[in-house]
């Protein structure tokens, strides 16, 4: 039978023999008539003698009915009504004794607000001349907070004007389930962070998992898997640590809390072995363990307005772009053809030598080149996808002049993604190197036949 069970019988057990006692406030309990009003106060129907002792001790734990039925109410003239009037309570969640019937009732006033519920789980008496302690352990939920203890207790109970009263009582969390405050300052906290960056240079990620709790958990800034053992954390390093990170504080705040810090802020992380640097937001929850302030949550993410969310893209829509801009020389307007290009575009063109690298010049280049009416085929060409970008390249031809004019050129086209759409940021057109050096020899050889002889 589970200790539940047992005091939620002893607790009607006990109701009835309280009420009972109000029903007969004199008869029930005088020596004179007791065993015949205890064969109708039997459960069971079996005669049974109470002794004075007996008695009494129901009566005593009644007395912790009456005060939880009390706190039931949710009136705290009601519950202070239990007390003496020159009554100490020591509460279980407060450090200030009150030691008369006012500080009781303004400690109820705020207690009761918290919505508690009593369960008592063990109870032991002792009775003397005019006086009683119960004392045991009860189950206290604060159902405002959410939160349940198991706390100690200890009633004196002493007759006042022909009623038992509460004298003394003192109720405390058991000790083993007590963790002891540690101090801690805000200079403090922001030692344990430097701790974690010479942890980083020393490039070992032991030394890294030790100065996190054995049931911490971990946000990479560079993993999408969370890391929730001192394993896995140790695991994660061997291969962030590769990448030689050195981080460097920027800005931070600190909060201390009872058996706990938080430290958050921004710092720049380094990776020497690529020369990459990365601004990061952390947070940083530290609770007192194994002896030491350790990191029991670890949040790691870049700067969101740095972040760079990818488009999908995919090789067909690449070379689909390519057949927008022959479809926009094809409608003989520059500045349809300019559009296509990124504001901080780049054209170094096929038949100029001057670099383009504003959309006006593009637009001038094309006015003239428009005028020749080019038609242009992709011979053979290559893609490849970035995050936000993609390379296409390859080798077209141009007919121009209504097709008199035939000119190969090697391409590329480096496309961004800029105001929703995709815009070319860079083309590069150049003609066929192999044909210039072969023009050039012909027009040397031709220069030879010309020359007179002697």
């Amino acid at each position: 039978m589970s200790h539940r069970f047992y005091y939620s019988y002893s607790y009607c057990f006990l109701r009835i023999l309280f009420l009972a006692r109000l029903v007969y406030p004199a008869a029930a309990f005088h020596h004179s008539v007791r065993i015949a009003h205890s064969t109708a106060l039997n459960l069971f129907q079996r005669p049974r003698k109470y002794d004075g002792d007996a008695v009494v001790q129901a009566e005593i734990r009644a007395l912790f009915l009456l005060w939880n039925d009390a706190l039931a109410t949710g009136d705290a003239r009601i519950v202070t009504a239990r007390y003496a009037e020159d009554a100490v309570l020591f509460p279980v969640d407060s450090d200030i004794p009150r030691m008369d019937w006012d500080s009781i009732r303004a400690y109820y006033d705020n207690f009761l607000r918290k919505r508690p519920q009593v369960f008592q789980i063990k109870s032991q008496l002792r009775i003397g001349k005019g006086w009683a302690q119960d004392s045991g352990i009860y189950e206290l939920t604060l159902a405002e907070e959410g939160t349940m203890v198991e706390a100690r207790y200890s009633f004196l109970y002493a007759q006042e004007n022909g009623q038992w009263k509460i004298q003394h009582q003192h109720s405390s969390v058991r000790p083993e389930s007590v963790s002891f405050n540690q101090p801690i300052t805000e200079s403090q906290v922001r030692d344990l962070f430097q701790f974690w960056q010479r942890a980083l240079v020393s490039l070992d990620p032991k030394v890294m998992a030790d100065l996190y709790t054995c049931n911490a958990v971990v946000f990479p800034v560079d993993s999408d898997i969370p890391r929730n053992s001192r394993d896995a954390i140790q695991d994660y390093y061997k291969t962030f640590l590769k990448r030689a990170p050195v981080a460097k504080l920027q800005d931070s705040f600190v909060q201390v809390g009872s058996n706990w810090a938080k430290h958050i802020g921004m710092y720049e992380l380094t990776m020497q072995n690529k020369r990459e640097r990365i601004r990061c937001r952390f947070s940083f929850l530290y609770t007192f363990e194994g002896g030491q302030w350790r990191i029991a949550h670890h949040h790691d993410s870049m700067m969101p307005e740095s972040i760079v969310v990818a488009q999908p893209i995919t090789q067909q829509q690449v070379r689909s772009w390519f057949q927008e801009w022959n479809d926009a020389l094809a409608t003989g307007d520059a500045s349809i053809v300019a559009s296509r290009y990124a504001k901080n575009a780049v054209y170094l063109p096929t038949l100029s030598d001057a670099p383009r690298a504003t959309n006006q010049l593009i637009c001038d280049y094309f006015e003239m080149f428009l005028k020749r009416g080019p038609q242009c085929t992709i011979e053979s060409g290559d893609i490849v996808l970035g995050t936000n970008w993609a390379l296409d390249f390859g080798v077209y031809s141009f007919t121009l002049d209504g097709g008199e004019t035939k000119i190969r050129a090697r391409y590329s086209f480096v496309y961004c993604y800029e105001d929703s759409d995709w815009k070319i940021s860079h083309h590069h057109s150049s003609i066929m190197p192999e044909v210039l050096l072969s023009y050039e020899e012909e027009e040397e050889e031709l220069s030879a036949l010309k020359e007179p002889r002697l």
